[in-house]
């Protein structure tokens, strides 16, 4: 048996309330149904209840202010092949907390049954509950190792390997040192106390944390396959690191951050300290020029988030439930196509059989009619022949018919997972979506495919959040009827497309864009939207600068509640949200209506009286609509679409028909409940006279509305019509000035034929 103290958050905001949880509910899933369902574990506490436990250790722990995290968490483990009682467990766990100093402390202990190793959870408080004083427990792994190879021998179990074993030294079992202590602690990697408080405090991964990832796993194998010197340079290159003399070790640096503090070569595994690395390689070699040109796969960033352990734990014990839940759900299917396929085979020679039976009564109904025609034999023999002849035909047809009828039977199977898988992801299941993710991981992850795709990604552009992992797309949903979507069977994504072109994908931990999505605004928004549903409201915008500032208009222009990690970005959308000061402007005159609006305003007739019987008749069938079609909607959700009886092999269509009747009669059932929804809203039950009163108030309100601008237009239109009448006083005065024009025009006239007369007069006195 082995005890293991899981990783710690970084930011020391473990929680009692989230562990306790964790560590006291677990899925079950029916061997047999594949159904899932919640169970309490068998528990033990020394607080006053189970379900207060977590309560009353925060309440103690707030006593001592200095304690950052107070949750201690470990847990005690047996082989597959052997089944501890949970009294057992609970004592195990005990003996771990007193070897720890911790056997007076609160604690809550649960034991799990669901995976293949029976083990159990130990969750304590480090602070006692009377002193108050707070436990710091120091090299709490090798206690607990010794306290399992005690409980082993109380407990009569088989000894796991460990720090500690046990020898038979003089006849008596001793427990003592599996091997020199000193290998011991060379032999567990730990991550330095820098790297440790860098990831503390900005909750980035650190470079010594990145080499011990994927990294270390290469590098290994490589060593594992007798590589040299250029071999592990060319490993190490491909993820962005390189190995150099530095003192009398040896170190990495990271290619993409040279002025980073590199970090010892041992960091990585004690295989690669100098001395090992000298014996196993030879004296060390510098990387030739071709591999310190080659493109990394993976680089280090001092910006990306540390993994939390527990969560990653968590969301791969939740993918693995899912799929064993998949894979039952396929034995279902499976085992329903077997059953299938003898009443389907049986189903279709009958049908055989009888249309060879209808080709055998024809023939005999026409040989009765020529027998009974009263032709001369002669005559009767020429018509047996032909009918003979036609009938043999027939037959010959429909044997061709029935033998390909029955090799198609033949070579009709049950279908392979895999492929029922990408059906069943093509349908939207968020399980098999993730199921053919894993199919692409399982096949080197497609290693081309996906670093074309990475390269596409970056280039047009795609969202992230700072600090998700191990996502998976979601399931596919309807975004409008622009869009469509469909999924990749090779990477598991979701791929959305606009005029059947794909405007974005799903890729689980990012939402990517093609050059077609960032040209059409609307579909970039969907993606933007589809981003802050998934990821939450703080986003980060990986691509070219044109891809940011669409991104940025979108959030501004739609108002969107949505931050981004860039702080140039951020800066620009924060000042471009500010409310704009808008000038004053003088209030503008009522606009003059039309003579058409004038028309209109005076024509229309006045508004009708609602009527309170038919308002409320109005109201429950728009209701009894509206419920029935969500009814039908969740129908759809809950029992998926209805099977085509139409569609696929002889067995695949009569499993489909029996399932369309049996899909068909519960959908019919929903029916009954829309009527009973109506026969509820025409009763007196006060909810049903609230929806008739709630109706009739909206109604009343309607009409008053509509009475008011009638009233108004109607009121507008008068006083304009009025205004555009001239009143008498206004006749009279133009009638005094066209009076008076008229007088000042024969006066004008009267002195010009003067002044003409008297120039007259003149040139009749100069003749002279």
């Amino acid at each position: 048996m082995l005890a293991k103290v899981p990783a710690k958050r970084n930011d020391g905001k473990t929680s009692f309330k989230s562990l306790a949880k964790y560590a006291c509910e677990r899925d079950h899933i029916n061997p047999e149904t594949g159904e899932v369902s919640r169970y309490q574990c068998a528990t033990e506490t020394n607080c006053l209840d189970t379900e207060t436990a977590w309560r009353e250790m925060k309440a103690v722990a707030d006593m001592n202010g200095r304690v950052k995290d107070p949750v201690y968490h470990f847990t005690v483990s047996w082989p597959a092949n052997e089944n501890p009682t949970d009294r057992q467990v609970f004592e195990a766990g005990r003996a771990g907390m007193e070897a720890l100093g911790m056997g007076e402390h609160q604690y809550l202990a649960a034991v799990h049954r669901d995976t293949d190793n029976a083990h159990g959870h130990f969750m304590i408080n480090r602070v006692h509950p009377e002193t108050y004083k707070a436990v710091y427990p120091d090299r709490d792994y090798y206690k607990l190792d010794k306290v399992m190879r005690e409980v082993e021998l109380a407990q009569g179990w088989s000894h796991d390997n460990g720090v500690y074993a046990v020898h038979d030294r003089n006849g008596e079992k001793v427990i003592d040192w599996a091997k020199d202590k000193k290998e011991l602690d060379r032999s567990k990697a730990k991550t330095p106390a820098k790297a440790r408080q860098m990831e503390a405090i900005t909750n980035n991964e650190s470079l010594a944390s990145y080499v011990q990832g994927q990294p270390k796993i290469d590098a290994l194998e490589t060593l594992k396959h007798g590589g040299s010197w250029q071999h592990l340079h060319t490993i190490l290159s491909l993820h962005g690191l390189e190995i150099r003399p530095k003192g009398q070790g040896l170190a990495l640096y990271s290619k993409e951050h040279p002025d980073l503090p590199p970090v010892k070569a041992s960091t990585m595994g004690e295989q690669f300290g100098a001395g090992k690395l000298t014996k196993k390689l030879g004296e060390y070699q510098a990387p030739a020029p071709t591999i310190k040109a080659l493109e990394p796969a993976t680089k280090y960033s001092d910006k990306k988030p540390k993994r939390d352990p527990k969560i990653r734990e968590q969301r791969r014990e939740e993918r693995a439930a899912e799929r064993e839940l998949l894979r039952d759900r396929y034995k279902q299917y499976r085992d329903e196509w077997k059953a299938a396929k003898l009443p389907a085979k049986q189903a279709l020679y009958e049908q055989q059989k009888q249309r060879k039976d209808t080709i055998t009564k024809e023939h005999k109904k026409q040989r009765e009619y020529i027998r009974t025609s009263g032709l001369s034999i002669p005559e009767k023999k020429a018509l047996y022949s032909v009918t003979a002849f036609d009938i043999a035909a027939k037959r010959l047809e429909l044997a061709n018919t029935i033998r390909a009828e029955r090799d198609q039977l033949k070579s009709e199977k049950v279908k392979p997972y895999r492929d029922w898988v990408s059906d069943r992801a093509q349908d939207g299941d968020k399980a098999a979506i993730a199921q053919i993710r894993g199919f692409a991981y399982a096949d080197k992850r497609n290693a081309k495919h996906l670093k074309k795709a990475e390269h596409e990604d970056t280039r047009h552009g795609f969202l992230v959040s700072p600090d998700s992992f191990d996502q998976d797309p979601q399931k596919p949903q309807r975004i409008s009827e622009r869009f469509t979507w469909k999924i990749d069977h090779n990477t598991g994504s979701v791929d959305y497309l606009v005029n059947d072109k794909t405007a974005f994908s799903d890729r689980g931990q990012k939402i990517a864009f093609t050059e077609h999505g960032k040209g059409d605004r609307e579909a970039a928004l969907a993606g933007l939207l589809l981003a802050r549903e998934k990821f939450g409201q703080t986003l980060d915008v990986k691509g070219n600068q044109q891809f940011k500032d669409l991104m940025l208009s979108l959030a501004v222009e739609n108002k969107l509640d949505i931050r981004f990690s860039d702080p140039e970005l951020e800066a620009r959308r924060q000042a471009a949200m500010k409310p704009k000061v808008q000038p004053v402007t003088p209030e503008k005159p009522p606009r003059l209506m039309s003579d058409q609006e004038i028309k209109i305003a005076l024509s229309e007739p006045r508004p009708t009286e609602p009527n309170q019987e038919l308002v409320e008749i109005n109201a429950i069938n728009a209701h009894a609509k509206a419920y029935k079609q969500q009814l039908q909607d969740k129908y759809r959700v809950d029992h998926g679409q209805r099977p085509d009886p139409e569609q696929g092999g002889f067995i695949a269509r009569f499993t489909a028909k029996q399932k369309a009747e049996q899909w068909d009669k519960g959908f019919s059932a929903l029916d009954d409940q829309v009527q009973r929804r109506v026969e509820l809203l025409n009763s007196d039950d006060p909810k049903a006279v609230e929806f008739r009163t709630k109706a009739w108030d909206t109604a009343v309100n309607s009409y008053s509305e509509k009475m008011t601008t009638w009233q108004a237009n109607r009121s507008a239109a008068v006083a304009q019509q009025e205004a555009s009448k001239p009143s008498a006083e206004t006749e009279k005065a133009q009638r005094e000035k066209r009076e008076l024009e008229a007088r000042r025009l024969a006066e004008r006239q009267r002195e010009n034929s003067e002044k003409q007369r008297e120039n007259k007069d003149k040139d009749l006195d100069f003749d002279r």
